[in-house]
């Protein structure tokens, strides 16, 4: 909702004659907070009921979390608009003060692979259990120990909502690669309504269109969801796009990386040299299931 409301912002600044009006619809990744996100069995569990309410004429565009939709569009349906990224990187809510001070065997709450990945590779000492739900509720627990000693959470979502009193640690990008497209927010509109996307174009950034477009091919590439243990960061700075790219064993036993920096050409080619690379080095493997 946080984001919805910002994203309508910026659309009425830029035509303040046109009504918006903002319409709730829960998805299955809103209903079910209890299963981590990986066991739902495909893609797009925070996307897919918005993309119906498009589809069917309810609603004219959809305001997602970029780094939850699928890397494949759905058919009859397109990014009008990535219009805002805002920091990318992980931090960590705990009742400790700092990621060092975690004791040993504490319990930390992520249902992300990625994050669970990269914990162990800091701390195999840590337990990373499942933890999911709104964030105010997540924090609250930490606080007041009903829940783990700690989470990692996105940064961009704790700043939308004012909340980055409770940020304990942030993580550096190339220490803990954040999820393809992460801070991002896209909006998706029916691609044969040239109205809409007309109007929801204007608030299109190039910066956040090019970064995430090389992230998300590399997942497209790999075969990769959203959720599979792959993280991936581009940078676009002076008109050229640097990225770095890693797969994670689950357990964090074994990464495999890539990284090309200062790169003139199309974000698509960025990231198909990346996942080649990548998977030069054994990335399907790991995320078949295969390495051991």
């Amino acid at each position: 909702m946080k984001q919805t409301e910002m994203v309508v912002e910026k659309l009425k600044a830029r035509w303040p004659k046109t009504k918006w009006e903002i319409v709730t619809i829960a998805t299955l990744g809103d209903r079910d907070r209890k299963r981590p996100l990986h066991e739902f069995g495909g893609e797009g569990v925070f996307v897919k009921e918005l993309e119906h309410a498009l589809l069917d004429g309810r609603i004219d565009i959809a305001v997602h979390s970029f780094k939850d939709m699928p890397t494949a569009i759905s058919e009859g349906l397109a990014i009008a608009a990535v219009p805002i990224r805002d920091d990318a990187r992980e931090a960590m809510i705990s009742r400790y003060s700092s990621f060092g001070e975690l004791p040993t065997g504490s319990t930390v709450g992520s249902s992300s692979l990625r994050r669970r990945a990269q914990l162990l590779m800091l701390r195999g000492d840590l337990k990373v259990i499942p933890y999911r739900g709104n964030l105010d509720t997540r924090i609250r627990k930490i606080r007041s120990g009903e829940g783990p000693d700690a989470a990692i959470v996105a940064i961009a979502g704790i700043l939308r909502l004012g909340l980055a009193g409770e940020i304990t640690r942030i993580f550096d990008e190339h220490e803990f690669l954040p999820a393809a497209a992460q801070g991002a927010i896209a909006v998706e509109a029916r691609a044969y309504d040239d109205e809409v996307l007309e109007i929801v174009g204007a608030i299109d950034n190039i910066s956040a269109r090019v970064e995430t477009e090389a992230e998300r091919d590399v997942l497209k590439r790999l075969g990769a969801g959203c959720r599979l243990p792959v993280g991936v960061r581009c940078f676009y700075r002076d008109r050229k796009l640097s990225l770095i790219a890693k797969v994670f064993h689950p357990d964090g036993k074994k990464v495999v990386s890539a990284e090309v920096s200062n790169f003139d050409g199309q974000p698509e080619v960025l990231g198909e040299i990346a996942a080649k690379r990548l998977i030069d080095g054994g990335a399907l493997d790991i995320i078949a299931g295969r390495e051991r």
